[in-house]
């Protein structure tokens, strides 16, 4: 093939594809959980993925057709296409969501992209190589679109709570840590100058910035509805549940600071 990571490569081909369909795709889940991770120059043990997962932007389903034209599908997922033998998850939003910010896929099956359009506004652009450029979805955007992850199948699986730790430990870490000590100082005070609970009041601001109201206040009853015992969600995240909880609370507050 050539001596890119087969990630890149696969990127590569859904780039290419994009840009011969004018759709405008963004690298989301685990495969942009570590990209940005890596791009930060941030070093720590994650869960590990072999697939890649994008959201992309559509007028309808006619485009989505016109991006996977020619790649087979894995099983019986409607969203789940082999490219260099790679599973990738592909999932659309915009013109073809709901009001409530849902797609429902032909079979019938439903998934939350409330979040999708924000995250492709805040994207960072990465190089993972000369002729590989790709929108990621920033840390604090992962972090919401892992929320309603989680809401959606959280009785499946429990990767998207472990991702959502893994994720607000990378954000208190390397360069972002100094940006926390730098423009965060309130969040800082706020919560006796724990960095991880800071971090995730800091998570919460940012992404009540760049949320409409109506997916602010959805954020809010998912997470209040988990900050009581037992709470699922702080359970499944790992490590200290009590912890957790009130890395939870912290988001919760952060999200509501200027409302």
């Amino acid at each position: 093939m050539d001596d890119l990571t087969l990630e890149a490569v696969v990127l590569r081909e859904l780039s290419l594809r994009a840009a011969a369909c004018t759709l405008p795709f963004l690298v989301v889940g685990a495969s942009a959980r570590d990209i940005a991770i890596r791009s930060a120059g941030i070093s720590m043990q994650l869960r590990r993925t072999s697939d890649v997962d994008i959201a992309v932007a559509v007028a309808d389903w006619a485009d989505l057709d016109r991006l996977t034209a020619g790649l087979p599908r894995k099983g019986n997922a409607m969203h789940t296409f082999l490219v260099h033998g790679v599973p990738v998850d592909i999932v659309p939003f915009r013109g073809v969501e709901t009001p409530e910010r849902t797609i429902r896929w032909p079979d019938d099956h439903e998934m939350n992209v409330a979040g999708m359009e924000e995250a492709m506004s805040s994207a960072a652009l990465v190089d993972l190589a000369d002729d590989v450029r790709v929108h990621v979805a920033t840390l604090p955007a992962q972090v919401v679109l892992k929320l309603f992850a989680w809401g959606d199948r959280h009785h499946q699986t429990t990767r998207d709570a472990i991702d959502l730790r893994a994720i607000l430990d990378a954000y208190s870490s390397g360069s972002h840590l100094d940006a926390l000590y730098d423009d965060f100082e309130d969040a800082l005070d706020r919560h006796d100058f724990d960095v991880l609970v800071a971090t995730a009041a800091r998570v919460g601001q940012e992404a009540a910035e760049m949320l409409p109201d109506a997916t602010v206040a959805a954020l809010l009853s998912l997470l209040a509805a988990e900050q009581a015992e037992p709470g699922t969600l702080a359970a499944q995240m790992g490590f200290d549940v009590a912890r957790n909880r009130a890395l939870l609370a912290a988001l919760s507050q952060g999200l509501q600071a200027d409302r």
